[in-house]
């Protein structure tokens, strides 16, 4: 069935708002990217920097909780002097009982 004029101009206005809806969600899904990715990547800028201060910062602390004569951490060169003096003092020979492992004063 064809058109008649009147019907075709009020067609008109609703196909116009068809495609302004659609650039509209297409700027508004852009423009979300857009944000969204901006924020991503100010939020990591400012972690490193907080990260390099914090790091700074809790290396200069320090060490809360640890029991007197602990030895170092393994690996360490002060580690490896610990493990060396204590089988320096392993291999000296002690004095005293041998059976009951007590020193004999004298």
């Amino acid at each position: 069935m064809p058109k008649t004029p009147k019907e075709e101009k009020h067609a008109m206005p609703a196909r116009r708002g068809r495609e302004l809806v659609k650039r509209s969600s297409r700027w508004i899904r852009t423009t979300a990217g857009v944000i969204a990715f901006l924020s991503i990547g100010l939020t990591l800028s400012a972690c490193s920097s907080a990260n390099k201060f914090l790091g700074e910062t809790i290396a200069d602390l320090p060490l809360i909780g640890l029991p007197a004569g602990v030895p170092p951490r393994a690996g360490t060169p002060e580690y490896d002097a610990w493990m060396a003096k204590r089988a320096q003092d392993a291999a000296t020979p002690k004095q005293g009982n041998a059976e009951t492992g007590s020193e004999t004063k004298q």
